[in-house]
């Protein structure tokens, strides 16, 4: 069963629901099965390339809201975070624009590492206040997971995997994906946000009871869901 997966590491929702997910994944009888691939949605290509800017300041800037009402919003995030194990520590993330890193999670892919480098870039990103521009800290991160520093730094100043990213975007625009995290089931089913593991665990089970080979067309939203 092929999932597709349009994720951003700027986005807190997604490494929620990345865990959500891990964890009914890994409730499911059938998860060896399962070929996970990891889109990118290019949440905000207009953020920042130098990770110069926080995330309270950005989002003070770009919807004019005061620090005290962003602040509070983060923490409400946070909770949510907490309950899924992740500490967050939101007030020191850099949003940036993350074309490069989703290159390092299709290179990661080549060694069957996507899933722990787009955990290792989250992480970084919620968890840890590091610049995801940075091609420097990109290697590092990229040897967390067990791939070769200097082929990552390589493959980045090379340009590598550029088109593959660029074909995730249009291939959201043919499903008719317009947020992150969604998740798309053989091409035919796709669910919307960090739903709640046992939500995910039930969409799984329904969709692999179904059969059938993943196949064209748009994703029809909500099929997959639990009634």
């Amino acid at each position: 069963m092929l999932t597709e997966i349009w994720s951003d590491m700027n986005c807190p929702w997604c490494f929620i629901g990345k865990r959500r997910f891990d964890k009914a994944l890994a409730a499911f009888e059938h998860a060896g099965e399962i070929e996970i691939r990891w889109r990118c949605p290019r949440v905000d290509p207009t953020a920042s390339k130098d990770g110069s800017e926080t995330l309270p300041q950005a989002m003070m800037r770009k919807h004019q809201l005061p620090l005290e009402k962003v602040l509070q919003m983060l923490e409400q995030v946070t909770v949510l975070a907490a309950a899924e194990g992740l500490e967050y520590r939101l007030p020191e993330a850099r949003p940036v624009d993350t074309f490069d890193a989703h290159r390092c999670v299709r290179h990661a892919g080549r060694y069957g590492l996507a899933s722990e480098m787009m955990d290792r870039l989250s992480r970084a990103y919620a968890m840890e206040g590091r610049s995801l521009a940075d091609h420097e800290e990109l290697a590092r991160l990229a040897a967390d997971v067990g791939l070769d520093a200097g082929e990552t730094r390589r493959m980045l100043a090379g340009g590598g995997h550029a088109d593959d990213v660029l074909g995730d975007v249009e291939r959201a625009a043919v499903f008719g994906i317009h947020a992150a995290p969604t998740y798309v089931f053989n091409e035919k089913y796709a669910v919307m946000g960090a739903e709640p593991t046992e939500y995910f665990l039930a969409a799984i089970r329904q969709v692999w009871a179904e059969g059938g080979s993943a196949g064209g067309g748009s994703a029809r939203q909500g099929e997959a869901r639990t009634r």
